[in-house]
């Protein structure tokens, strides 16, 4: 026997995301800090080793990792931005 269950609806209220205007467009902080934790990495990795190579594996691994922290941070509203 099958019974049907009402269920009730929430509506996620959109969680405003701290923004600052570069260029004329709106740049969302993370994204910003995401830029310049990648140069910071690949500037002090190449400084350090002088290899290019591993220069930009530092930028890509410091770059996916702030990606992700700032997902699992921000959750869906990151996703749903109207950017």
């Amino acid at each position: 026997m099958t019974t049907v269950v009402q269920t009730q609806q929430r509506r996620r209220t959109p969680l405003a995301l701290p923004s600052v205007p570069v260029a004329g467009v709106a740049w969302p902080y993370d994204k910003i800090a995401l830029v310049i934790a990648a140069v910071v990495a690949i500037v002090v990795s190449l400084a350090v080793t002088g290899s290019g190579q591993v220069a930009s594996w530092a930028g890509l691994i410091v770059g996916v990792a702030a990606f992700v922290a700032t997902r699992m941070h921000y959750g869906a509203a990151v996703t749903a931005r109207e950017s």
